[in-house]
């Protein structure tokens, strides 16, 4: 492997970013080899691993561009070359996923661990592993090996170890810091796969909105007034979803009619205890804010597309920004992956990667560019269960459809490291986790918070949820033992990695819709545009029909049926996302509802719309909240959406700029730099 600097940047400069786009043409390939081996080498590397030579050019801001005769070899020096910038990184979301960060860090980090395995972070990595074809596998494992080549080195101290590993060894109490590191597998990338998809899908409102509509009915208890300002209370600031500006990406897609569907309302639902949905919402809180979804602090993105029939250039164009957090190292990696000069196959693209996702999920390919956004989708369902204990206290079943069924055990391990200097004392730890019999997630359960010591004094038996421990009884005195469990798409996103491989292999907007049909548990919007001047938003994911939810007489939820609240568990089971060879399998709807997922057709989506460009802000995708409903359209998707002020600030740009034909890279740079504030114009 060879490393190569330009030197100056000048020297290959304005064609050195465009190698992998179009704005410098498609010189032939001896042009190209020679522009590529004519810089200066600055490093050069033997690697037995390598099938074939691979030259690594490094453009403006130490961007990697990595150009390989073969997919094996792109994928391994990939590895290699991202573990040099962001092994800690890579490590640290490996580990979060695999629940393995105490072996490293000690007792501290314990209770981060059995929350990511007990939200399946694991099980959702095992599923990607065993999702993976043969070819892609390959990939994956070649992306691995990439990894332990760099610390395979740092060991024998042919390069730096780690910055972050540096200032820790004598924390952790390691020799070295190269003791630190240990070996990646195709398992690891698929845990930090998992983790990707757990930021992008991976929803807890419905905990939250169900203890807020707890609260709500005692809200102002003995105040002026108490009435009319509950109802104020409940009315416009819990029940009112609608955004303040009312745009949409793809319109057409939200109905004004209530859709027909069934009207059989059972008694009212038992309360879930307000002591587990406070201790729950708790400690989902703390997850969404390690997952980079901090709802109080908010989050967003913004991302268009110009039609060449509207840019000043006659090419599209695709705009992109994803208003993440800014951290050190920067949370995206930029990065070239090309086996088209030197080897002529269909890799050849430029964009961004969140370090440790081995395949490109924003970029161009010179043929098609795409960015995203957060679709605000609802993937995960969450329930109200009844469970019995066995004679030694711990959970035994469920109750289901009037009959009480098996709940499943899982023993999970956990290996805390001996870090003195931490506090920590090296142990091993075995707790269980259980689910229901159609495989819903228990996440918490009615008892008593306890310490392990006094509970083992006195006998009883304690689970461990997610870090928190409780002695499981009936303490409101209502008879039942009461648990929250949820189910997730991402447990059936064994397709996820070649779904986006897909994505940036797409030769144009075509390819792309139909590589959208095997994403599962990717919550994003995408704005498209292609090399032959078409564009494209959509909003696909795979998502459950939810027919099995009954309606009131009225269209609207019935109760112990809301899809945004705790599900009545003892009524609705799991659902299921089935695929068929990587692809979703939308058959399924009239023959078994529970493997019923929305058509993607029915998910808003928009190609070539006539006003010239498409756009997304985090907004209502398709008109669905428009009317201040979800219940209402043909297909509950998710939402709410963000109040509609990006969004009608850029498509008002865009409008601006297509219609006077002054629509150029110059005009979308103006648009993303635009910082006013439409909040304060309003008021």
């Amino acid at each position: 492997m060879k490393q190569r600097h330009p030197r100056p940047f000048a020297r290959l400069g304005a064609c050195a970013t465009a190698l992998l786009g179009l704005a410098c043409g498609s010189p032939d390939t001896d042009l190209r080899h020679e522009k590529i081996l004519g810089v200066t080498e600055t490093e050069h590397w033997v690697m037995p691993e390598l099938q074939r030579p691979v030259q690594v050019l490094r453009t403006e801001s130490h961007v990697p561009h990595i150009y390989a005769s073969n997919r094996h070899d792109v994928a391994l020096v990939q590895g290699f070359v991202m573990a040099r910038d962001r092994y800690f990184m890579m490590d640290l979301a490996r580990r979060l996923g695999l629940g393995t960060i105490s072996e490293l860090l000690g007792a501290d980090a314990l209770d981060v661990d059995q929350e990511s395995r007990g939200i399946g972070m694991t099980y959702v990595a095992d599923q990607i592993t065993e999702g993976l074809t043969p070819e892609l596998a390959s990939y994956v494992d070649a992306f691995a090996a990439g990894i332990n080549i760099y610390i395979d080195r740092v060991q024998q101290e042919e390069l730096p170890p780690p910055s972050e590993l540096q200032l820790a060894t004598i924390l952790l109490g390691a020799a070295s810091p190269s003791e630190l590191m240990t070996p990646f597998d195709r398992r690891s990338v698929a845990a930090m796969v998992a983790v990707v998809l757990y930021q992008t899908s991976y929803e807890t409102g419905d905990v939250n909105r169900d203890s807020t509509a707890l609260a709500l009915d005692t809200l102002f208890e003995g105040a002026p007034f108490e009435a009319l300002r509950r109802a104020g209370a409940r009315v416009d600031l819990f029940e009112r979803i609608e955004p303040i500006v009312p745009v949409v990406s793809a319109p057409g897609f939200g109905a004004s009619e209530a859709k027909q569907g069934s009207s059989l309302v059972g008694p009212a639902t038992r309360r879930t205890p307000q002591t587990v949905l406070d201790r729950l919402s708790r400690r989902l809180a703390r997850i969404e804010n390690r997952l980079g979804r901090n709802t109080d602090a908010g989050f967003g993105s913004n991302a268009w597309a110009v039609a060449a029939s509207h840019s000043a250039s006659g090419g599209s164009l695709l705009a992109g920004d994803g208003h993440l957090s800014l951290t050190v190292p920067s949370i995206l990696y930029q990065l070239g992956l090309d086996t088209e000069v030197f080897g002529r196959g269909n890799t050849h693209q430029l964009g961004l990667i969140i370090a440790g996702f081995p395949v490109m999920p924003i970029g161009t390919n010179g043929k098609v560019a795409w960015s995203q956004t957060q679709l605000m989708g609802d993937v995960t369902d969450w329930y109200r269960e009844e469970i019995q204990l066995d004679e030694e206290g711990l959970p035994k079943t469920s109750r289901f459809e009037g009959a009480w069924h098996a709940l499943e055990r899982v023993d999970e391990t956990f290996v805390v490291a001996d870090v003195p200097a931490l506090d920590s004392v090296g142990r091993t730890d075995v707790w269980p986790r259980f689910t229901t019999f159609d495989g819903r997630w228990i996440a918490d359960i009615e008892g008593r918070p306890a310490e392990a010591d006094e509970a083992l004094a006195k006998g009883e038996s304690l689970v461990n949820l997610q870090g928190s421990l409780v002695v499981p009884g009936d303490t409101d005195g209502d008879g039942v033992i009461t648990a929250v469990s949820f189910d997730y798409g991402a447990f059936d996103a064994g397709s996820i990695l070649a779904a986006s491989d897909a994505l940036g292999h797409a030769e144009n907007v075509a390819d792309f819709r139909d590589a959208m049909h095997g994403l599962v548990a990717y919550s994003q919007n995408f704005a498209v545009a292609d090399a032959n001047g078409s564009i494209f938003y959509g909003s696909y994911q795979a998502t459950p029909c939810r027919r099995y939810l009954q309606r009131d007489a009225g269209g609207g939820w019935a109760d112990g049926a809301d899809p945004t609240r705790l599900l009545d568990g003892t009524k609705y089971g799991g659902f299921e996302i089935p695929l068929i060879d990587g692809r979703v399998d939308e058959s399924k709807g009239d023959s078994d509802p529970y493997r019923c997922v929305v058509p993607f057709e029915a998910m808003p989506n928009v190609t070539d719309p006539s006003t010239g460009f498409v756009a997304t802000a985090n907004n209502d995708p398709g008109g669905l909240s428009l009317d201040g409903s979800l219940t209402n359209d043909v297909h509950y998707i998710g939402g709410p959406w963000d109040t509609g002020f990006r969004a009608a600030t850029i498509e008002g740009a865009l409008a601006e700029v297509t219609a006077a034909g002054e629509a150029d890279i110059e005009a979308m740079a103006r648009i993303q730099g635009d910082v006013r504030s439409p909040l304060g114009g309003l008021f």
